[in-house]
């Protein structure tokens, strides 16, 4: 089924790499200025010998994954637009190095990253698109950042983000807001992660636009360290 004309218009507002979730990294365009969250009291407000504790824990977890299954939710909200748009698929990280995007509604289309390659696929046009990242250090850029958020690669992004873990219970929380005059702050104000109870995976990335858009990943029925199909890998999905 295809997405209704308000919805493809949405869609390709963010523009093709955007929508499928590079808007955590080229949601904007314009300088980024944050403000930090209002301080916590007592023992809810973390020291910052427990922050970097709690990062370096963080980190050994998901070092530990080498393989990513998981379903996506993505909402949306575009200031300039009145509605919210909800977006669902597939992710799948093999480490390292690969990592794959499938969208399934309201449109389908599907981007692959393979080392210094990346494929990308809308039905509209039903044409599979392929750049070399080498070439394009914006498309390198983007890609970098991605694996790291999703890798757990936290240490390797605090030369471009002041980093705070907002709380550790019932599940670890933690901000990254750029560093002002960095290449990042042009791109975003802030990104918060949360974590599964466990800490052995992410359940959701929320990142907020200077602008007041605003795009939620939320990330469910989660599958670590088992094979993935061959097909996942493929950038024009198959009949499901």
């Amino acid at each position: 089924m295809r997405a209704c004309p308000e919805i493809k218009r949405i869609l390709r507002y963010t523009g093709a790499i955007l929508r499928i979730g590079f808007s955590a990294i080229l949601l904007l365009s314009s300088c980024a200025n944050s403000r930090p969250a209002p301080g916590k009291t007592g023992d809810e407000q973390p020291a910052a010998v427990d922050s970097e504790q709690a990062l370096r824990r963080l980190e050994r977890n998901l070092a530990s994954v080498k393989t990513v299954r998981t379903s996506v939710t993505q909402v949306k909200k575009l200031a300039v637009f009145s509605r919210e748009v909800t977006l669902t698929g597939r992710i799948f990280l093999e480490n390292p190095g690969k990592l794959a995007w499938h969208m399934d509604k309201p449109l389908r289309y599907s981007i692959v990253i393979e080392g210094a390659t990346m494929r990308q696929w809308d039905e509209d046009t039903d044409e599979i698109q392929k750049t070399s990242l080498t070439g394009n250090p914006v498309f390198k850029a983007v890609s970098d950042q991605l694996q790291k958020w999703f890798s757990g690669q936290y240490s390797a992004l605090k030369s471009e983000y002041d980093v705070e873990v907002l709380r550790l219970k019932p599940a670890a929380m933690v901000k990254f807001v750029p560093k002002a005059g960095s290449v990042v702050a042009k791109a975003m104000k802030q990104v918060t992660v949360k974590f599964q109870e466990n800490e052995r995976y992410l359940s959701e990335i929320a990142v907020e636009g200077v602008n007041g858009d605003k795009t939620t990943m939320v990330f469910s029925d989660t599958i670590l360290n088992e094979p993935i199909a061959a097909d996942a890998w493929e950038v024009r999905p198959r009949e499901r």
